[in-house]
């Protein structure tokens, strides 16, 4: 409480000092920069995880990017990269949808399938989220495959992780639909 008032103590007297010295619009600029600057997700975290999936169909709805870690290179930009933020898919029994980077990856009657993997399994772990030190108290992974060709892990209900060239995309459930 005292740090929070000595720091407005300190902002008012800055204030106070270049409102008379006739550089108000100066300060204003510099306290008024409200960009929000991009941040990779720190996925050290420590988590246990008591609902486990048993059916795909729990799973299906729609999806967001909310979002990314850095684990590796890419030959993606940054720019690119961070555009995938907001980002929905949608499956369901009859399809799935996924815009992702520059393409759509679209299936019409789509094959789900749950894999489990044992975490003592290392060699199989290699693009998990498990394997880079996320929800690491688990004692298996679970990936959901779509169609043999999209791959995404399961963390819990609410979240899915997809790995792409070096990156992990997060995505929460899309409350909105």
């Amino acid at each position: 409480m005292k740090l929070q008032i000595l720091s407005g103590l300190i902002l008012f007297n800055l204030i106070s000092v270049y409102t008379f010295g006739n550089e108000e619009s100066c300060l204003l600029e510099v306290f008024n920069d409200t960009t929000e600057k991009f941040r990779y997700r720190d996925i050290l975290e420590d988590y246990i995880d008591t609902l486990p999936v048993q059916k795909v169909e729990n799973l299906f709805g729609n999806w967001i990017i909310s979002s990314i870690a850095k684990t590796g290179g890419t030959f993606q930009s940054e720019q690119k990269i961070q555009s995938q933020i907001g980002k929905r898919i949608h499956f369901n029994s009859s399809e799935f949808i996924f815009p992702f980077l520059d393409k759509k990856k679209t299936f019409k009657n789509p094959f789900y399938k749950i894999n489990y993997l044992d975490t003592r399994q290392e060699t199989e772990l290699k693009t998990t989220t498990y394997y880079y030190g996320y929800r690491s108290c688990r004692k298996r992974v679970i990936m959901l495959d779509i169609s043999a060709a999209v791959h995404f892990e399961v963390i819990n209900y609410n979240e899915l992780a997809y790995f792409y060239e070096g990156r992990i995309y997060f995505l929460k459930r899309d409350g909105s639909s």
